[in-house]
């Protein structure tokens, strides 16, 4: 009987603790999340699929890249009603 009670303490132990660092992890990721919202974008004028910070160059031309505004999914959409999904084959 007290292995039965021990193994139960280790299990809700366990169970316990693995709960915690879960929640953890996920507010870790939620104020990640939040920092990289809140940065800004910079790409190269003439080749938009060059980024990289502020007062960085184009690897390609040598532009200045400029802040650019994140696309969100609703800027994907047209008049029409569809939507295109970029990149996806």
């Amino acid at each position: 009987m007290k292995k039965v009670i021990g193994i139960l303490v280790v299990a809700l132990i366990s169970v316990t603790t693995s709960c915690t660092d879960n929640k953890q992890g996920e507010k870790k990721n939620e104020m990640h999340n939040e920092m990289n919202d809140n940065q800004t974008n910079y790409a190269c004028p003439m080749h938009p699929e060059v980024t990289g910070k502020q007062g960085e160059k184009c690897s390609k031309c040598g532009m200045d890249l400029v802040a650019v505004e994140k696309l969100d999914n609703t800027e994907m959409k047209h008049d029409d009603g569809h939507d295109h999904d970029h990149g996806a084959e």
